[in-house]
């Protein structure tokens, strides 16, 4: 604890004193995908602005894009650049139709740099949207076997009888008196039911946020006291929920540095991703911490994550807590 301590605040002092470009990237790019959206076709009309103010667009259902946040690294040659920009979201992508106009000429810079350029009509209009994970349908197939027996309105097997029609057999004889020889008849029908589940993950509601198909959610801290903050078990119960798998396999040491980072980003701690430290001494995973100076997000990889790990001890005046996956 003492060495997490010690990178705490040496990473809060780099965090103050190093300049915007030699701190982590923020995932301010946005990656797209074509898609196959099986909503229905249909127009909305809404007056929209941008580059003009243009009334009466027509937007055409369904969606043609996803996109989301991502970073772009290992960039070969190297871009002229451009400061960070603002963390990005995750839309939905829809044909779009304005009247015909010609928006102005715009001066586009980048990290590829500074051009002037002339827009055309409008193509595409993306809406705020969640993209995680779709409902998880299982069908189980439960056998049922039903057996129904069926006596004929006939003699059974020794039942007196005076001619071989009065037996189900068909056979009258035997002695006297005549009886039923032979047997009746059975009829067994077995049929089969199928039973089909469909389970929905519950909806992520405020102050959750849904990042890779699971809601996040920022746990409480030490309180600024030198006192750890909760673990996840506690966070999560705290919200009638249960702490995920996710909160190990998507964001902690199952998962990746640039996950921790895509929900330190969605949760407001994006701007100041540290990335990943091997001293915290315990195994929280994807971390946040603020101090009077700094508001860091890491991601702790020395010790394996688990849900009921409390964050490390902070020092003084500075709070610690985990970001936590609950369903």
């Amino acid at each position: 604890m003492r060495q997490f301590r010690a990178v705490f605040w040496m990473a809060m002092v780099a965090r103050v004193l190093l300049p915007t470009a030699s701190r982590a990237q923020v995932l301010d790019h946005l990656k797209c995908y074509k898609i196959k959206d099986p909503a229905k076709k249909g127009i909305y009309t809404a007056d929209l602005g941008g580059l003009a103010p243009e009334p009466g667009c027509q937007v055409k259902l369904p969606a043609k894009l996803i996109c989301v946040p991502t970073v772009k690294t290992n960039v070969n040659p190297t871009p002229p650049g451009a400061p960070t920009g603002p963390s990005a979201g995750q839309f939905g992508c829809y044909k779009v139709k304005c009247p015909k106009g010609v928006p102005p000429v715009v001066t586009l810079t980048d990290q590829f740099g500074s051009r002037t350029v002339q827009p055309s009509a409008a193509q595409l209009l993306c809406a705020p949207a969640q993209v995680g994970s779709p409902p998880t349908t299982t069908t189980t197939l439960a056998g049922s076997t039903t057996t129904t027996t069926t006596m004929p309105n006939c003699g059974a097997a020794g039942s007196p009888c005076s001619t071989n029609s009065d037996c189900c057999s068909n056979n009258c004889g035997g002695g006297a008196p005549p009886t039923c020889q032979g047997s009746g008849t059975t009829t067994t029908t077995t049929t089969a039911s199928s039973t089909t589940s469909t389970t929905t993950p519950a909806p992520c509601t405020s102050p959750g946020v849904l990042v890779g198909g699971f809601c996040w959610f920022r746990g409480n801290g030490g309180g600024g006291n030198g006192s750890p903050g909760d673990s996840c078990d506690v966070v999560c119960a705290d919200l009638g929920k249960t702490c995920s798998p996710a909160t190990v396999s998507y964001a902690g040491t199952g998962g990746t540095s640039v996950n921790c980072q895509a929900v330190a980003n969605a949760l407001g701690f994006g701007m100041d991703w540290t990335g990943d430290l091997s001293s915290c001494g315990t195994g929280t995973g994807c971390t946040w911490s603020t101090s009077p100076d700094a508001v860091l997000a890491f991601r702790c990889t020395d010790v394996p994550t688990t849900c009921s790990a409390l964050p490390p001890t902070p020092p003084l005046l500075a709070n610690v807590g985990r970001f936590c996956a609950c369903m």
